[in-house]
């Protein structure tokens, strides 16, 4: 696998992406379910931020949890993100304490 794209092809691939979320929006929107939607924010928000790393020759295809390519992202990003997890996903957490506890520690490497 290559490590090296250039930034015309990290453009071409973000550009991809934005295409894959752009297109997935409306038979999301089908299924009727608002925290089912918001998936395609959290996708949209990613491909902002690859989009910004894109432009600065940010090998996006490597940063994950799994390696250390971290992404150019800004604290608005974050709080969109957030926003957008506790939409889909505090109901189920908040329910029980282990839940939040199971959740933050994976998350976030934290104890709550």
């Amino acid at each position: 696998m290559r490590c090296d794209y250039t930034q015309a092809e990290l453009t071409d691939m973000a550009a991809a992406m934005r295409r894959v979320a752009n297109g997935i929006y409306p038979q999301l929107v089908a299924c009727g379910r608002h925290p089912f939607i918001e998936f395609c924010g959290l996708m949209q928000k990613y491909v902002d931020v690859c989009e910004r790393a894109a432009e600065r020759g940010i090998q996006f295809p490597f940063a994950s949890g799994h390696c250390d390519t971290p992404l150019p992202v800004e604290p608005h990003d974050l709080l969109y993100l957030a926003e957008k997890l506790e939409c889909i996903f505090a109901p189920m957490v908040a329910a029980k304490d282990r839940a939040r506890a199971v959740f933050a520690k994976a998350l976030l490497g934290i104890d709550v």
